[in-house]
Formats: structure tokens, sequence, C-alpha cells
């Protein structure tokens, strides 16, 4: 369940993350970030023998979608004009390790969570949208 879910995804560490070889394809949605259409693997979580525990599972899962926005940022930006990047979104203010990974995985960059007023994204975007009109 979902206590179960956030509670071990809050024990992960970077090292773990980072050391992780464990190959998931987050692509279950058809206008997923990374969806093929060669190969049937969309969706697919690569579970090996000596390799399946929650934690393993949990790490591979965390470094796919870490190493999604390290591609994203590759094709968006290859020039890296923009080394100082904020990260947003609830499950980016959940992940302890995001920041650390990131930054190991993409050391010309700088990351930070974003902070909020309300302590949460969506009002603080309609408070801002409210105070410039």
């Amino acid at each position: 369940g979902r206590d179960v879910f956030w509670k071990a995804w809050s024990l992960l560490s970077s090292e773990v993350i980072l050391k992780s070889k464990l190959a998931s394809n987050l692509a279950l949605f058809e206008s997923a970030w990374g969806r093929r259409l060669d190969g049937g693997i969309n969706g697919a979580i690569g579970i090996d023998e000596g390799s399946s525990s929650v934690s393993d599972v949990l790490a591979g899962i965390a470094k796919s979608w870490l190493l999604q926005y390290v591609d994203a940022l590759n094709k968006l930006d290859a020039s890296i004009k923009s080394r100082r990047i904020v990260v947003c979104g609830g499950v980016g203010q959940k992940s302890k390790f995001i920041i650390p990974v990131l930054e190991q995985l993409m050391p010309q960059r700088q990351f930070h969570l974003a902070t909020t007023l309300s302590g949460e994204e969506t009002l603080d975007g309609l408070l801002r949208l409210a105070i410039s009109n």
C-alpha cells in the first residue's frame, strides 16, 4: 500500500540508487517520455535473481526515473546553458536522494529543490498569478 511504498522510498540512499543495476522502462502511458514502439518493454521493471528485494526494485525505479531527467536535460539543453536547475513536484519533495543523485549523474549542473510558500506548488502558482494581475 501507499504507506509501505513511501516508507521504503524514503529509506533509499543516493549510493544504493547509483549502484542499482536494474533497468526499468517507466514509459507505461502512450504519451510518456522514452516510450518506444519497438521492443515491447514499455512499463517494464527488470528484475534479476539476486537483485529483487524491495530496496533493489525501488532503487532501480528511482534510477530510471532520474535518468529520464538526465536524458531530457541533455536533449533540451545540450550546450549546458542552464547550469542551475530547480526540481519541482511532490515526488521530488519526498525523495531525499534526488539532488545528490542528479548531481552525480550531471556534475556540470547544480540542482535545488523548489521551495513553496503554501506547501503546495499548484497553490503557489495560482498565488503568483493572482498577485501579478
